[in-house]
């Protein structure tokens, strides 16, 4: 297979397995926040809840993460009081985003606490579904975005 050398400049060779395929495994850690402009690659954990009552869907971190971004779908129309929560173990990364919205809609986290963007290796990430009245909750996909960390 031909290599292709426009992706060279944004890879390092080092990084490249048959000529082609990113080996996630040596992606390098981002140490530090700095204006140095070295890029990294950003991680996504997409997370379906499931429809109905109140659920949590735990997912467990096998590198230290670092969550930049949380925003979610619904899949279904959302009914009043229809909360999603992304939490650190049980402490909150994020707001309680509101899920009374209509299918389709993308409702982005108002903002992420310091507290608990970090997650350590081995740690746990809930994604907490809450119905609070009716059995109504749709299906809703939950996009957490970060970095792997050192």
């Amino acid at each position: 297979m031909a290599r292709n050398r426009k992706f060279d400049q944004f890879v390092e060779p080092k990084y490249l397995k048959d000529d082609s395929a990113l080996e996630t495994s040596k992606i390098p850690n981002r140490t530090a926040v700095t204006t140095s402009l070295t890029p990294f690659i950003p991680i996504v954990l997409e997370v379906i809840t499931a429809a109905g009552a109140d659920n949590t869907v735990p997912i467990v971190v096998v590198e230290k993460m670092i969550v930049t971004d949380v925003h979610m779908v619904n899949l279904g129309a959302g009914a009043s009081s229809d909360t999603v929560q992304v939490k650190n173990g049980s402490t909150a990364i994020t707001d309680a985003m509101d899920a009374n919205k209509s299918a389709g809609i993308i409702t982005r986290a108002a903002s992420l606490s310091a507290a608990g963007i970090t997650i350590a290796a081995g740690g746990t990430i809930n994604v907490v579904a809450l119905d609070n009245t009716g059995d109504d909750l749709p299906q809703i996909a939950v996009y957490i975005t970060g970095y792997k960390s050192a």
